[in-house]
C-alpha cells in the first residue's frame, strides 16, 4: 500500500497543477514531429505544422518536468532555413497562467527567439530570449513568462531567429502553461 502512495502521488500533483486549465508537454515519445502534438498532462495542443518538417526529437532534460515525467526527447528544430518559423502552443486557461519552458541552443543557433500571444487580433510580443550574446554553446536554460488573465482559448506563438547556419539547433522542453509563476531565466548544465 505505501508502494502505491508514492507512485500516485507524484501523479496527483501533477493532475492539480493543471486543474485550473493548462497544458504540459514532455516530448518523451516524439519519435518524429508531426503536425499537431497533443498535451501530456491538461488539455492543449502543439501546433508544429509552420516547422515544415524543420523539427525532430533530440536529447531533452528533467528541467522545468513534471515530477512524474523522466528525462527523454525534446522537440529540436535545425537550421538557418528555420529562421521565421514557429511552433503555436493552444490551451485553455482560467484566469491568471504562465508559460515555462527549458530550451538549449547550440553556438550557430537561434540567438533571437520571441514568445508572442495572439490577443484576437494580431500576435504581441511578451519576451526575447536566447543566447543573450555568448557565442558558446551552453546548457539546459528555464524561461517563465508570465500571461494576462484570460478565459478561455489561449494562443501562445515560439517564433524562431538568430541561427547562423545549416548546423544550428535549438531544442525545447517540458513546455507547460500552468498557475503563475515569477519571470525568470535559470540555467542547468
Amino acid at each position: 500500500m505505501i508502494r502505491c502512495l508514492v507512485v500516485l502521488v507524484p501523479c496527483l500533483l501533477s493532475a492539480s497543477l493543471y486543474a485550473g486549465g493548462g497544458a504540459g508537454w514532455h516530448f518523451n515519445q516524439l519519435a518524429e514531429a508531426g503536425t499537431s502534438v497533443a498535451a501530456d498532462h491538461g488539455e492543449g495542443s502543439l501546433d508544429l505544422a509552420a516547422l515544415k518538417g524543420m523539427a525532430a526529437a533530440y536529447e531533452g532534460t528533467k528541467l522545468n518536468a513534471d515530477e512524474s515525467d523522466a528525462p527523454g526527447s525534446s522537440l529540436g528544430v535545425r537550421g538557418s532555413a528555420a529562421n521565421g518559423a514557429w511552433f503555436e502552443v493552444n490551451s485553455m486557461v482560467d484566469g491568471p497562467a504562465a508559460l515555462s519552458f527549458a530550451y538549449r541552443a547550440s553556438a550557430t543557433g537561434f540567438d533571437d527567439n520571441r514568445v508572442q500571444v495572439w490577443n484576437g487580433t494580431e500576435w504581441n510580443d511578451l519576451v526575447r530570449f536566447g543566447l543573450d550574446g555568448s557565442k558558446g554553446s551552453r546548457g539546459w536554460v528555464r524561461l517563465v513568462v508570465p500571461l494576462s488573465p484570460q478565459e478561455g482559448p489561449l494562443r501562445i506563438r515560439v517564433l524562431l531567429g538568430g541561427a547562423e547556419s545549416a548546423n544550428g539547433i535549438i531544442r525545447f522542453d517540458n513546455v507547460r502553461i500552468g498557475p503563475p509563476e515569477p519571470p525568470t531565466e535559470s540555467s542547468s548544465r
